[in-house]
């Protein structure tokens, strides 16, 4: 029973330091984006973002499609929600396109 608990406990901790970073990173880079006075600067920024993220998504299997089950393909990654302004026709989720 020991070595379960200490394993589910590392686990624990882990995925809460995970989801920390997380909205570490979201909250930071909306910060860095907006608090530019300058609009092309901010759109400048937006960008890098952008990239750096796209890169990210990419590493750990987020982008492109297929999407895992019950995510969305939006914008060319994958979500949790269908994207804004999508129509329910149009939507795709993984068992979808599994299913052409």
């Amino acid at each position: 029973m020991q070595q379960q608990e200490s394993t589910y406990n590392d686990f624990s901790k882990s995925y809460v330091r995970l989801r920390t970073l997380l909205d570490s990173l979201q909250a930071n880079m909306i910060r860095y984006c907006v608090e530019e006075k300058s609009v092309s600067v901010r759109l400048d920024r937006m960008k890098g973002v952008e990239d750096e993220l796209l890169n990210l998504i990419r590493k750990v299997g987020g982008g492109g499609g297929p999407c895992a089950d019950g995510y969305y393909l939006c914008d060319g990654v994958c979500v949790p929600y269908q994207c804004v302004g999508q129509s329910d026709e149009s939507a795709q989720t993984a068992t979808m396109l599994l299913e052409d």
